[in-house]
């Protein structure tokens, strides 16, 4: 998705000698205070955080009781694709699944969801207790549909979603700016387009099945971190950028061993995205 980062400079001298290279090298300097670095050969900016996971010691299952009760490592009945992801002031979520299932949603009154586009089955359903996060639009397509904002806003879910309204109730309020800033917004596919249906926001759910943790975590560099009753734990060796993501597969049949391999690395590994790449258009 291609973003535009507009820097305002000082007012120069006439005629300028503040040009777009000079910007440029401002916003890089910015961009590498930032935990990351910048790569003028490929144009990456690269994250530097770095993370690897690790076993709690004697794990004990809450998801399936025929299970072994003690377990050294992932303790889940089923594969799992576990997504990690940083958010600002050193702090991270995660979910099953690689937190993919994603809804459009309406918003009124400001804690309370209503479905546009439905849970497949009841399994899918978001229930109290779980996490869930709300994406503004990060870009209108020329085909005129809407693409996600990298991140939204973190909830926890207080109603459990109810299939014969289609809604649920969050522990808090979507920003009044948001929804003004939707109400305001040109939303049609065309002229015929129903303004209700064209109104919406994106709900993603991080499914953490049982645990009902915060829904940002802190962490501590250097000191793991247990990812719920998973049996399996994370460290963060570096800080990284709000955004940087790392994806674990996790399997009961190989409880103590994950993919990628290298996730065990001492070090810890670079993010698995986003891949950013930095470059200027002179105007």
């Amino acid at each position: 998705m291609r973003r535009f980062e507009v820097l305002t400079v000082a007012e120069d001298t006439n005629p300028p000698t503040f040009d777009s290279a000079d910007a440029f090298t401002a916003l890089v300097a910015n961009l590498e205070s930032s935990n990351g670095t910048f790569d003028p050969a490929t144009h990456e900016w690269a994250s530097n955080g770095r993370l690897r996971v690790g076993i709690v010691a004697e794990s004990q299952s809450s998801e399936d009781p025929c299970t072994s009760p003690e377990v050294e490592g992932y303790v889940g009945a089923e594969n799992r694709a576990i997504r990690v992801e940083l958010r600002p002031g050193n702090k991270l979520t995660w979910g099953y699944d690689n937190a993919s299932p994603l809804y459009r949603v309406k918003v009124g009154p400001l804690d309370t969801l209503t479905f546009l586009t439905l849970p497949a089955d009841l399994a899918s359903m978001p229930r109290a207790g779980q996490v869930v996060e709300v994406h503004r639009w990060g870009s209108k397509l020329p085909n005129v549909e809407k693409v996600a904002e990298a991140q939204g806003q973190l909830f926890k879910v207080t109603t459990t979603y109810d299939p014969t309204t289609q809604q649920l109730v969050l522990d808090g309020d979507v920003p009044t700016a948001w929804v003004d800033w939707l109400t305001a917004h040109d939303v049609h596919y065309n002229p015929d387009d129903d303004d209700a249906d064209q109104q919406y926001f994106y709900l993603r759910v991080w499914d953490r099945g049982p645990d009902t943790a915060d829904a940002e975590l802190d962490y501590i560099l250097d000191t793991a971190l247990p990812l719920g009753d998973t049996g399996l734990s994370v460290t963060l060796t570096a800080h990284g950028i709000p955004g940087d993501h790392w994806i674990i597969a996790a399997r009961p049949t190989t409880p103590d061993q994950f993919v990628p391999w290298d996730l065990q690395i001492a070090a810890g590994v670079p993010p698995h995205g986003p891949h950013v790449s930095v470059q200027r258009t002179a105007s």
